[in-house]
């Protein structure tokens, strides 16, 4: 049985998302979620990780950096990406000042 405490924390961690963006999907929350766990991680790895293609990473973490996406509104500057000193052609991903904010406020909401 599903323990009610729990779905309570998820939804409220849901409703926070949604207030900050109707159209949150979960899958930009795994991206976060994983740049969080494994900060410089790559796209190839978080692409594994999640299953997403690598244009819906992609998407994601644009959205999620400070970069607007196709006329869309600037992004919620909680990840930031930077191209790997070792391979130029790789990048990696980081959880901003802001991203650690958002992660606390989370964490709280569970």
């Amino acid at each position: 049985m599903c323990d009610p405490e729990k779905m309570q924390a998820l939804l409220r961690v849901a409703t926070r998302l949604t207030d900050l963006d109707k159209d949150m999907p979960l899958t930009r929350l795994q991206v976060l979620l994983i740049v969080a766990m494994r900060p410089g991680c790559t796209v190839k790895e978080i692409v594994r990780r999640t299953g997403l293609n690598q244009s819906t990473v992609s998407r994601s973490l644009a959205l999620l950096s400070d970069r607007p996406v196709r006329g869309q509104k600037s992004g919620f500057g909680w990840v930031v990406t930077q191209r790997d000193p070792r391979d130029s052609r790789r990048c990696l991903c980081y959880v901003t000042p802001t991203g650690e904010k958002m992660l606390a406020e989370i964490e709280d909401l569970i």
